[in-house]
């Protein structure tokens, strides 16, 4: 995307009305139309004249918000009028944006820059799923047959096996051991 003239050209730039954009609030945005991966933007001063940014801050829209790119880091502009400077979005992610605006935050003489995005369109979304079945349904076939037999082959015992039990009470004194005595 390109605001004005091609970057290369010295022809015509955009400028603010103001003299100072960071003091007056002035900013440039650019509508791209659609979402696009933005992996660089490229500012250039205007070229017949000593004017361009120094330095300025970049919000993109996306997701119905504007967002500060790096929270609001500020980026290197350019120091002559004449030379394309170039930052890098997030090393090889770049943003996904519909929108650019650029906010100058230092000038030389009078605020007035060429600009260029470079990325590429975002990907079409996913198709939807369909509610038709499909042609071959995965079937699971089981190894087995399932039977109504229990897996164990032993039969419950009759009738309990009778406990003794004693009438009188006795009791058995245990021996004392010491938590540092080993068992033998």
């Amino acid at each position: 995307a390109r605001y004005g003239t091609a970057i290369n050209s010295d022809a015509t730039c955009w400028c603010a009305s103001g003299s100072d954009c960071a003091r007056d609030g002035e900013w440039l945005a650019v509508n791209l139309g659609a979402n696009y991966n933005i992996f660089e933007v490229a500012t250039k001063g205007c070229g017949a004249w000593d004017e361009y940014i120094r330095s300025y801050k970049l919000q993109y829209y996306y997701g119905g918000q504007w967002l500060w790119y790096n929270n609001g880091e500020v980026l290197t502009g350019n120091s002559d009028q004449s030379t394309e400077v170039r930052n890098a979005l997030n090393g090889d992610n770049g943003i996904v944006a519909s929108q650019l605006k650029i906010v100058p935050m230092d000038q030389k003489t009078h605020c007035s820059t060429n600009i260029e995005a470079y990325g590429a369109p975002t990907p079409p979304p996913t198709k939807a799923p369909t509610d038709a079945p499909t042609d071959n349904p995965t079937t699971i076939t089981p190894t087995k047959a399932p039977t109504d037999l229990p897996t164990t082959t032993k039969s419950p015992t009759k009738s309990p096996t009778p406990v003794p039990v004693s009438t009188t009470s006795t009791s058995t004194s245990l021996p004392s051991v010491s938590p540092t005595d080993k068992p033998t």
